[in-house]
């Protein structure tokens, strides 16, 4: 942040609303647009007192990105705001995820198809449905049950249609791996990292043991020669992570990766014996993943051919060099609990999430806003819960997101706020996820002045053309 009496300086009837922060490299300038633009401290002074010169660089940096009054296109502005919120324009839930198979029983196939039911009525042109667990593959009937209806329904309607399946692969076979891949399903499979590392994380938090991961991931990729079909890993990062960024992402470029997860330990869903075992703290998981994030960054760099990316990296890539939102719906002002995502229990339960159904699972369904057999779409998409995560999670009525340079591609999650500090707008100051989510645009942003890595960036943000939004 500039010294507040330079602030006094500013010229107001050239510089126009937007957001500071100072990182290792500079000052970073945002605005609401989505635009950005990295100064050095001498020439943020020059901008803040509209002393930079009309025939510059630098001045035709600002103007691009909005950041001067003077050639204001106000119709451009508009649109590209417009662009960037899509969401808002009443699409309805377009990410339906399910869980056949939980603690409490296995989902019935008369329950599935009213939950197919219930997904084809919103009026989102794109639907995406995601199997979750529980291991899905354990209620192969609803798996494929819903498969088949919907692929009936989407065309009868023409809507764009994706399935993901997160498994673990505990109950893959031949029979089932050929049936996914002819209907395009994409896999999620949790992979920890090296051998000893995966194991020891699944041996807490339940999963397969590396030799059966590794088994079907190379099965999968001698299926597929499509780079979209290949299987797409997220590395539980735990503890035991700690200081093998390097490692884990060794093991992804190993089995033939183009995508990882580095998905930080959440208490959400965990009993605290085990987040005392293997939770981790904000900084840990900032160290670790700027760690990782130079190793991947490096390997992409000097490697010919290789071409692995980051999810959370390319996800708020997408966002600041294309000023469009992405998934997940979490990441949004306000989030997209009932309105981007509708999450399904196995009894037709329907929750804002699936943050919020794990919540219920542990007994608490303070997110619950309906069920399959009850009530109407309209009723579940417009419930009291649904409003209140809407106000909890929109920045502008967050103090310290309402004043941060990463509003323009930022979220908060009421359901982490929740269940981590008692309350659905959270205390952004103390909150793990915040500082978690700043630490990793503090790196991505440092990235940004070295070529080399921006021409990473650029490619992993061409791969992500033409995915629906939620």
């Amino acid at each position: 942040m500039p010294r507040l009496e330079n602030l006094r300086a500013i010229n107001k009837k050239q510089v126009s609303p937007c957001y500071f922060r100072k990182l290792k490299t500079g000052f970073l300038l945002t605005n609401d647009l989505g635009r950005h633009c990295l100064l050095s401290p001498l020439e943020v002074q020059r901008y803040l007192r509209g002393k930079v010169a009309k025939n510059t660089v630098l001045y035709a940096r600002l103007q691009t990105g909005g950041f001067l009054k003077t050639g204001l296109n106000f119709g451009r502005c508009v649109e590209e705001w417009k662009k960037k919120h899509a969401y808002f324009w009443f699409r309805g839930p377009g990410l339906h995820r399910i869980a056949v198979t939980a603690r409490g029983g296995d989902m019935s196939l008369e329950t599935a198809a009213k939950v197919v039911d219930r997904i084809f009525q919103a009026p989102n042109p794109s639907v995406s449905v995601e199997f979750l667990g529980g291991e899905p593959l354990g209620n192969w009937p609803a798996v494929r049950f819903i498969i088949e209806k919907s692929l009936e329904r989407a065309e009868k309607c023409g809507k764009r249609l994706r399935f993901i399946l997160a498994s673990d692969l505990n109950w893959m076979d031949e029979k089932k791996l050929q049936y996914l891949l002819g209907a395009g399903v994409r896999l999620r499979i949790p992979l920890d990292g090296p051998q000893d590392l995966h194991d020891r994380n699944r041996a807490l938090l339940g999963g397969c043991g590396f030799e059966h991961v590794e088994r079907w991931w190379t099965e999968i990729l001698r299926h597929t020669s499509i780079p979209s079909a290949r299987p797409n890993g997220w590395a539980q990062i735990t503890r035991f992570s700690l200081g093998r960024p390097e490692e884990i992402i060794d093991t992804y470029v190993k089995l033939g990766a183009r995508s990882i997860e580095l998905r930080p330990l959440s208490p959400i869903g965990l009993t605290p014996q085990t987040w005392d075992a293997a939770g981790v703290t904000p900084q840990e998981v900032v160290d670790f993943y700027r760690r990782a994030l130079d190793h991947i960054l490096l390997l992409n760099s000097r490697k010919q051919g290789l071409h692995l990316s980051e999810k959370t990296a390319k996800m708020f890539l997408i966002k600041i060099l294309r000023q469009e939102c992405s998934d997940p719906p979490d990441v949004r002002s306000p989030c997209g609990a009932g309105v981007g995502q509708i999450a399904y229990d196995w009894d037709g339960s329907i929750f804002t999430c699936d943050e919020g159904r794990r919540l219920g699972c542990m007994g608490d369904e303070a997110f619950k806003i309906g069920a399959v057999d009850t009530g109407s779409y309209a009723e579940t998409v417009g419930h009291p819960t649904v409003r209140a995560m809407a106000m909890a999670s929109t920045l502008e009525n967050q103090p310290q997101c309402s004043l941060c340079a990463y509003k323009p591609f930022c979220g908060v999650c009421p359901v982490y706020n929740y269940a981590g500090q008692s309350d659905l707008f959270g205390n952004m100051p103390s909150n793990p996820r915040c500082r978690i989510h700043m630490g990793i645009l503090d790196a991505l942003f440092e990235k940004f002045t070295n070529k080399r890595f921006k021409v990473v960036f650029d490619a992993w943000v061409a791969q992500n053309k033409g995915e629906p939004l939620y």
